[in-house]
C-alpha cells in the first residue's frame, strides 16, 4: 500500500511539473517600456531595436532587475541576454538601477562600457563641436551606489561611489582631477 501511495504522488508530482514546470522556467521577463518613446528600428521592442526618447524621456524595464530611466533625446540599442542585459547608448543619458544578485548589466557606447551586478549608476554621451565644427563625443560614467567597472582601450577602472570617468573621443585632452576623484574633459592640455 505504501508503494501504490508513494507511486501515485510521483505521478502527481510529475503530472504537476508537466503542466506548471514551462511557466516556472519559461517566465523570464519580456523588456518593456514606459514614456516617451518610437521604436525607430525593428518592428517592437525585443533585442536589436532601437528606441528614441521623446520630449518627456522613458523608463526601460529589463530582465526584471533592471531599471533604465533614458533622458528626453536619447538613442539606445537594446542588447544582451536574459540575465545579462544590456544596452547601447547611442545618444542622451541612462540612469540604470540593477537589483544586486540577479544578473548583470552593462550600458555600451562607442567610448567605453560600464558593467555592474547591483548598483545605481548614470552614463551620459555627449556631442562638443571644436575647431572646424569637428563634433568630439564624451561619454561620462558617474556611481550613485554599489561600484562599477568602466572598461575601454585603456582598461578597466572600477569606480566607487561619489565616483566619475569621463572617456573622451579622439582630439580630446583629458585632465584627471585627485581631489574630486573625477576625470574631466578639457579642450587643450594643461
Amino acid at each position: 500500500l505504501r508503494l501504490a501511495v508513494a507511486s501515485a504522488a510521483a505521478a502527481a508530482a510529475a503530472a504537476v511539473l508537466l503542466v506548471v514546470g514551462p511557466q516556472l522556467w519559461s517566465s523570464y521577463p519580456a523588456p518593456r517600456i514606459e514614456g516617451s518613446y518610437a521604436v525607430v528600428w525593428g518592428d517592437c521592442l525585443t533585442r536589436g531595436a532601437v528606441i528614441r526618447t521623446g520630449h518627456a524621456g522613458a523608463t526601460l524595464h529589463l530582465g526584471g532587475y533592471c531599471r533604465v530611466d533614458l533622458d528626453p533625446d536619447s538613442l539606445a540599442r537594446l542588447d544582451g541576454t536574459p540575465r545579462h542585459e544590456a544596452i547601447f547608448l547611442d545618444q542622451g543619458r541612462a540612469v540604470c538601477d540593477v537589483d544586486r544578485g540577479t544578473g548583470q548589466f552593462t550600458v555600451e557606447t562607442e567610448l567605453c562600457s560600464a558593467s555592474v551586478r547591483g548598483t545605481r549608476f548614470t552614463v551620459s554621451l555627449s556631442e562638443q563641436k571644436g575647431e572646424r565644427n569637428m563634433v568630439r563625443k564624451q561619454a561620462l560614467v558617474h556611481v550613485l551606489a554599489g561600484l562599477v567597472a568602466v572598461s575601454g582601450v585603456w582598461g578597466t577602472d572600477v569606480l566607487a561611489p561619489g565616483q566619475s570617468k569621463a572617456v573622451a573621443g579622439e582630439g580630446a585632452a583629458v585632465r584627471q582631477d585627485s581631489s574630486r576623484n573625477t576625470i574631466a574633459l578639457t579642450d587643450s592640455v594643461p
